[in-house]
Order: structure tokens, then C-alpha cells, then sequence
């Protein structure tokens, strides 16, 4: 700022507003008197408007003033004085798959430079799609949608102020996205079948998406007058006892013996409480027969050839099972052994010593099948699980 043939000099000054805010604030007036040509303000706030106003005065006379707008610079660092240690984040809406957000507490006029907010979100749920962090950035004021969000998760949320080059995480807040609809269910089993039941189940959706609850409804499909049945299994649903990471339900009423049914599940979640249908079975024919065999059937040698078996449970039984039969062929003698299910309701994986010397050096056959109540004739091998080991 040069000023030149001066009798003498006095300037007023005041600070507008700082660079960030919308609003003027008129600070009150400085005054300064001056006697040199060129004039050097200091102690002015960086990153601001200032006014300034420049008075000629002789013996007689002070001129009117010349007024001009000066820009002060930012600075590159953070300070304490801004004041960003006390600045919170507003969640002023929480949707299925977006956010709208804003920092609070945050005075403009106490901003030394050049100010850009990253909102950067991570989902922490065990089921979340992707774990890649979610950046949205925005000037210091007005809201901000995030998108793009995974329903029914539980977000971190790091606020990040950056000048320049530099970014300084402010604070960080978790919170969890509103639940949706829930998915479609992939598969639903019918493990088993009787007189008057059917059991059946299935894999929950995934991901979740809230609160799961269902309602099965089920319908005679050739009954001389159709009926229709709906049970609401309202209470939080329980994994299945021998498929922990599975859901069932058992059918019992209106279920007769020769019929074929229509099952429709629905699902709903208790946070909206809306159901839909995520899965219909049709043609369930009500009517006993033999199992699935059972599956992955390993063996373990142990001193004295003492043979251990290993074998899963079958998928599907198709009524009550009673007892695995257990064949093997050394070498032309054959023996068998009942393995007895009785009590093992939450059994998956089976395991048996065969209480049988095997001579060394022998070629085994192994066969192991499940029997019902409609199959209990071992001479009936349709669920054969074999295993040949060879010397």
C-alpha cells in the first residue's frame, strides 16, 4: 500500500469476516497513525475481509477517506485456536443406504486458512459387502449426503479437516444405517416328511438386512376342499439344532399323509414390520421314504489297525431317522455294525471305532446307510455311502 506527499496520515481498519463464513461481522475499528510512505499492517487475522480506510490530514482539513477491501492470506498449518478440538457431527438423517451429515461447533471466524471436511465411512458388521472406506468431502458448512451405504450395518465415521496437503483427523463416530427389506432366501429344504409333518429348512438371507422374523403359509394342493394354513413364527428365529447356521420350522397342522402342499415363506423385519415372500416351494409331497445317504464319510488309523469312520449326517431323511448301518468288506468276510441315532438329535458329524480286528494287508469296502421308519430293511441299500480303501 503506497501513499505519497502526505501533510499527515491516520488509518482505520476492521476486520469483515473470515473467508469461510457467509455472513459480515464489521469487527470493531482500529486506528493507526502513520508519518511513512508506505504503510504495514500487522496483527491481522489470516484468512480474512478487512476494510480499510485512509485519512489525508493538514492544519486545516481532514480529507474524506478512501476505502479499499484487503484479502489477509491463510496459513498452512492447524492451531489450537481454531477451535477444532470442540467441533461434533450432525447426523441429521439416517436412510437404508445414505447419510446426511454436517460438523457443528465450528466457528467460521476462527478459520486461519483454507478448510475442506472428509467424511470417510467404514462398515464394521461381520456381513458388510465391502469394507473400502466411503469418502465424501464438503466446505465446512451446509450438509452433506453420503451414498452408496449398505443397509443394517454398523458404520465408522472419521472426520478429517484438511489444509493444503494435510489432513488431521478430528474425531470419530459409529452408528448403523436403517434396515430394508429383507433378501430372497437361495434354497429352502424339505428335510424331512411324515404322517403328519414337515420339516423344513434353510439358509437365512444374507446379508441381513434387520430384525428377522417370518410367516410360512402353506396350502393343500389336491385336498378334495383346499385349506390354507399360516403360521407366524414371530419370536427372533432359531438356528437349527444339528445345522447351526441354518433356520427351520416344523409343519404339523393340517398336514395329511398323501397330499402334496404349496409353502410360501415370508419375511419381514421387525423394523419396518412389512413382509414379503422371499421364497415359494411348491409340490411338497407328504409321504415317507428313504433317506439321503448320509455323506463325506472318512476313516483314521489308529495302533493295533483299529479303524475309526467319520460321516455327516444326510441332508435330507425324510422321516425319523433311527440307525446308520455300517458294512465292511475285508477281503470277502463281511460284517456290519448299527450305529444308533437315538439321542443325538443335534448330531452332524457322526464318528464310530469299528469294534472289528481288520487283518494288515487287506483291500476294504466300506458302506454306510441310513435307515427311517420307512426303510428298515438293510437289505435295502438305495443310501449307500461307500468308501474303497486299498492295501
Amino acid at each position: 500500500m503506497q501513499i505519497t506527499n502526505l501533510v499527515d496520515t491516520y488509518i482505520e481498519f476492521q476486520k469483515i469476516r473470515g473467508l469461510h463464513c457467509t455472513e459480515e461481522i464489521w469487527e470493531d475499528t482500529k486506528i493507526i497513525n502513520v508519518s511513512s510512505e508506505v504503510i504495514k499492517l500487522t496483527n491481522l487475522f489470516p484468512y480474512s475481509d478487512y476494510n480499510v480506510t485512509i485519512y489525508a490530514v493538514n492544519s486545516k482539513y481532514e480529507s474524506k477517506g478512501v476505502s479499499i477491501k484487503a484479502r489477509t492470506a491463510g496459513i498452512d498449518e492447524f492451531t489450537e485456536d481454531e477451535g477444532l478440538a470442540q467441533v461434533g457431527l450432525n447426523i441429521h438423517a439416517i436412510y437404508e443406504r445414505a447419510a446426511i451429515i454436517s460438523v457443528d461447533n465450528l466457528n467460521c471466524q476462527n478459520l486461519r486458512g483454507p478448510l475442506e471436511i472428509s467424511y470417510n465411512f467404514k462398515c464394521e458388521s461381520k456381513w458388510c459387502n465391502s469394507t473400502k472406506v466411503i469418502t465424501a468431502t464438503s466446505s465446512p458448512y451446509g450438509r452433506t449426503t453420503v451414498k452408496n451405504l449398505q443397509p443394517y450395518c454398523d458404520y465408522s465415521c472419521s472426520v478429517c479437516f484438511c489444509r493444503k496437503n494435510y489432513c488431521k483427523t478430528v474425531f470419530q463416530k459409529e452408528y448403523r444405517t436403517k434396515a430394508t427389506f429383507p433378501n430372497s432366501i437361495n434354497e429352502l429344504l424339505v428335510t424331512s416328511k411324515g404322517k403328519n409333518y414337515i420339516y423344513l429348512r434353510w439358509l437365512p438371507p444374507y446379508p441381513p438386512t434387520g430384525t428377522l422374523k417370518y410367516r410360512i403359509t402353506y396350502t393343500c394342493k389336491n385336498c378334495e376342499s383346499a385349506h390354507r394354513k399360516t403360521t407366524n413364527l414371530n419370536d427372533k428365529p432359531k438356528n437349527c439344532s444339528r445345522w447351526k447356521n441354518f433356520h427351520c420350522a416344523v409343519l404339523t397342522e393340517n398336514i395329511y399323509e398323501g397330499y402334496i402342499y404349496t409353502i410360501n415363506i415370508e419375511a419381514a423385519n421387525e423394523e419396518n414390520d412389512i413382509f414379503r415372500s422371499v421364497y415359494n416351494k411348491f409340490d411338497v409331497f407328504v409321504k415317507e421314504s428313504a433317506p439321503e445317504p448320509p455323506y463325506n464319510l472318512k476313516t483314521r488309523w489308529h495302533e493295533n489297525n483299529t479303524l475309526e469312520l467319520f460321516w455327516n449326517h444326510p441332508n435330507i431323511t425324510n422321516g425319523d431317522l433311527k440307525v446308520f448301518t455300517i458294512e465292511l468288506n475285508v477281503s470277502s468276510d463281511i460284517r456290519t455294525f448299527d450305529y444308533h441315532v437315538n439321542g443325538k438329535e443335534d448330531t452332524l458329524l457322526y464318528h464310530q471305532k469299528w469294534p472289528f480286528v481288520i487283518p494288515p494287508s487287506s483291500d476294504i469296502y466300506i458302506e454306510v446307510y441310513a435307515e427311517n421308519a420307512y426303510l428298515s430293511n438293510p437289505a435295502k441299500k438305495q443310501t449307500v455311502l461307500f468308501l474303497f480303501i486299498q492295501d
